[in-house]
């Protein structure tokens, strides 16, 4: 059931940032169950691989119906354009989050070949096109 999954999604990114060592959360491990930590975090692996890998699933087949197209469009087109030596912007910035929009990003361009698929904490995409003397590179 979606609503289930969503469920362990939130679950597993707020367990992620209580133990991740750059995010300024204190007391770290001290709020998350003993039962995720034990044996070197075992069930909180468990669950993050399940979730890593469904979300991924799910972001890849929502591109195939289209639903990033205009997420993907608002990043290529000024690409195509400047790189065929059309007017373009010179300098596009976008900003979010790792599951909205870097991951389903990084599914629409299919950029991940294998797990894990869920952006690292302060993930960066960049998209450069740069212009030589013979043209656009």
């Amino acid at each position: 059931n979606k609503d289930c999954f969503w469920w362990l999604q939130h679950l597993v990114d707020c367990m992620m940032s209580r133990v991740c060592p750059t995010v300024p959360f204190s007391p770290r491990n001290a709020t998350l169950p003993p039962n995720f930590l034990s044996g070197n975090a075992a069930l909180l692996r468990r669950v993050w691989k399940l979730v890593d890998e469904v979300q991924w699933g799910y972001f890849q087949a929502m591109t195939k119906v289209g639903a990033f197209g205009a997420l993907a469009h608002d990043f290529i087109f000024p690409a195509e354009q400047a790189a065929l030596g059309h007017e373009a912007p010179k300098f596009l910035l976008f900003s979010g989050h790792d599951t909205g929009p870097m991951e389903p990003l990084w599914a629409a361009l299919d950029l991940r070949k294998g797990p894990p698929f869920w952006p690292p904490f302060a993930s960066m995409a960049i998209l450069e096109i740069w212009s030589t003397g013979s043209g656009p590179v």
